[in-house]
């Protein structure tokens, strides 16, 4: 399975995610058109979309959905409180491509297994999403004011965390906004922080070369810098390696991410369990043992067979 974050932030949002020859995005917050530039420049065709899923209603994830589904016949996923809370906003939808589900429930999109979970956010009834195939797993969840065990439990063992981080906490108190503004964005119903972001992933993280993307950064109280190492020194105070054991970086505002590719950390986390299995073989058959820093071929040369 593989991942690219098209747009992130308040002004919107949109996630592709890929299994196979299925493809999905994860809601549409700027209009069509903005949407189809934006999918042109990742090389994502929208007519070859299987899907749309909606996290909820606001308009910076709602904005392009109805013109995309359609202009290129695209099936539109939500549960139905949200159903009745944006179809106003969508304009017409074709009956065969309405398309409702039951948070907490499981379903099939091809080969990926989706799991609507439900997140705590100022909306009719707002989810995030964990897509699953074999032994890959990603988790989707912007929009939520906390971070509960049951959205934990669901997100857990995943290869690839797109994991809102909205707001610098200082930024946010000694920034421009209303009193109410303030208090709404920091509220359970609002968004994380970076440090309770951080303090989630420290949560979720095994170490195991996980890439993180960080997502829907405020555009006043934030700064990608900022969002960024806050996140990684509060990790790497818990041990993690930021350079090895987890990969972290800020999606980008008004562009597509590079792709991520959940195959792609399974390949790695084979070759090293290969490698530690080779050198311990090594190991045994050289009686004064092996020096840490021996690399690859240097154990290819040792007697270590593959």
């Amino acid at each position: 399975m593989e991942l690219r974050s098209i747009a992130s932030g308040s002004s919107g949002n949109c996630v592709y995610v890929r299994s196979g020859a299925t493809q999905i995005l994860i809601d549409a917050g700027y209009s069509g058109r903005q949407i189809e530039k934006l999918l042109k420049m990742a090389d994502i065709e929208p007519r070859k979309l299987s899907a749309i899923l909606v996290t909820h209603e606001h308009s910076d994830h709602i904005a392009g959905v109805g013109v995309l589904s359609r202009r290129h016949h695209i099936p539109v996923y939500a549960n139905a409180n949200t159903w009745r809370a944006m179809e106003h906003k969508l304009g017409k939808i074709k009956d065969h491509d309405h398309k409702e589900f039951t948070n907490g429930k499981p379903f099939l999109l091809g080969d990926m297994e989706v799991l609507p979970v439900p997140v705590h956010h100022d909306a009719a009834d707002p989810v995030g999403y964990t897509f699953s195939s074999g032994r890959e797993k990603i988790s989707v969840v912007t929009d939520t004011g906390i971070v509960d065990r049951h959205l934990l439990d669901a997100m857990a063992g995943s290869d690839i965390y797109y994991f809102e981080a909205n707001y610098e906490e200082f930024l946010l108190m000694h920034g421009d906004y209303s009193p109410w503004s303030k208090k709404r964005i920091a509220s359970e119903l609002g968004h994380l922080s970076n440090v309770q972001s951080a303090a989630a992933l420290c949560e979720l993280l095994e170490g195991r070369g996980e890439q993180v993307l960080l997502a829907h950064m405020s555009i006043n109280n934030n700064t990608s810098a900022c969002c960024q190492k806050t996140v990684c020194d509060y990790l790497e105070a818990q041990g993690f390696d930021t350079g090895r054991d987890v990969h972290v970086l800020v999606a980008p505002r008004y562009e597509p991410s590079p792709l991520f590719s959940a195959e792609a950390i399974h390949a790695q986390r084979d070759r090293l369990a290969a490698f530690a299995g080779q050198r311990a073989r090594a190991e045994a058959d050289v009686p004064n043992g092996l020096p840490n820093d021996l690399s690859y071929n240097e154990l290819a040369n040792a007697g270590g067979r593959a």
